[in-house]
């Protein structure tokens, strides 16, 4: 039990970022727990997997259409 509360304190455990603008005097703290990081990056990953597999269909979706275009002429309604 003791080894479980241990893991779940150090996935909650804050990870501090601070940004420095150039331009400001003023910085930035952002205080977030690492499993909130890891949770973000992972969400990232699924989105540009999905964007890219998007892509990919709507390219190959567009190809065939182009080679069946030639093939097929348009029927009518």
């Amino acid at each position: 039990m003791y080894r479980i509360r241990r893991f779940v304190r150090k996935l909650f455990t804050p990870v501090t970022i601070l940004l420095i603008p150039h331009d400001s005097n003023r910085t930035v703290n952002i205080r977030l727990p690492s499993i909130g990081i890891a949770v973000s990056v992972l969400l990232w990953l699924a989105g540009s997997v999905y964007v890219v597999s998007a892509a990919i269909d709507t390219f190959e979706y567009h190809r065939m259409k182009s080679k069946l275009g030639i093939i097929l002429p348009s029927l009518p309604n």
